[in-house]
């Protein structure tokens, strides 16, 4: 086997100049950056950087919170549209001071609406933000006394003290809220202003806005 010759680049003047035996520092810590040693990780680096400003403060493609923890849970979607709002209210229903008229209040339950006590709510009429059918059978909360445009609700009678068996349906149309009792045999509609001669109705509406 031949033997190599000649002097080489290993130097013990330069890796072991004090002949310790452990070998010297051969660069300088400044020298030893990625830019040099690992230049693919440094460009990695230098595009996260770049990109890093297309995350947040409204950039081009932000990162979902969906699914991390800590942050809100998605909005009510309910027809797959963002910022549907789910509201909740008492909806008070009682004989009005003049004759065949209603006096009614809506109250705010959990994120819904007030409209105060509007007495004598006539038939065939809009009286602040209650109408009343013709023949006293339906009544509407129109939506101009409401927060965003309704776009589904429904009711629950709670309180019935007028000593006639009803049920009660709530609808929307249009954006307004309808209202209307029945009795419990064949659905016959009762006349809202009779019924509550002797006493009161209390409903709960829930209902969902579009803003």
């Amino acid at each position: 086997m031949g033997r190599r010759s000649g002097v080489g680049d290993m130097l013990q003047s330069v890796y072991d100049p004090n002949e310790d035996g452990v070998i010297a520092v051969a660069q300088t810590q400044a020298d030893m950056t990625k830019a040099v040693y690992d230049p693919v990780v440094a460009a990695i680096q230098a595009l996260a950087a770049a990109h890093k400003t297309q995350h947040q403060n409204g950039g081009t493609d932000e990162i979902s919170a969906t699914g991390l923890t800590g942050v809100p849970v998605a909005p009510l979607l309910c027809d797959g549209v963002a910022g549907r709002v789910l509201r909740h209210c008492y909806f008070y229903i009682r004989n009005g001071t003049n004759v065949d008229t209603l006096q009614c209040r809506l109250v705010s339950w959990w994120n819904g609406d007030l409209i105060n006590w509007t007495d004598n709510i006539a038939k065939n009429a809009t009286t602040g933000h209650f109408t009343l059918s013709s023949t006293g059978k339906l009544l509407v909360i129109e939506n101009a006394g409401l927060s965003g445009v309704v776009l589904d609700c429904w009711g629950i009678l709670v309180r019935n003290e007028t000593q006639t068996a009803v049920k009660i349906a709530v609808c929307v149309d249009a954006g307004d809220i309808q209202m209307y009792a029945s009795t419990n045999d064949f659905g016959v509609q009762q006349d809202l202003t009779v019924l509550v001669e002797l006493d009161d109705l209390l409903v709960y509406i829930h209902y969902i806005t579009d803003a």
